[in-house]
């Protein structure tokens, strides 16, 4: 099943922090992103994701708590 990325998109968040090295950010570390992808992240997202995705992104080994 092919899904829009709107599916997993929300405009509802709170915070936001700002990472442009995250193997030397301590704020990287902090949060738990250390060795993400450099950008943009919401503290807090609100929002249901689709039936299934968190399944699959726990089978994938994605920590999404």
């Amino acid at each position: 099943m092919k899904r829009n990325v709107s599916d997993y998109t929300s405009d509802n968040y709170k915070g936001l922090i700002t990472i442009n090295d995250s193997n030397k950010s301590w704020v990287a570390k902090w949060q738990r992103i250390k060795g993400c992808v450099n950008g943009k992240y919401a503290i807090i997202v609100y929002g249901v994701l689709p039936a299934g995705a968190i399944e699959k992104m726990e089978d994938e080994g994605r920590d999404i708590k």
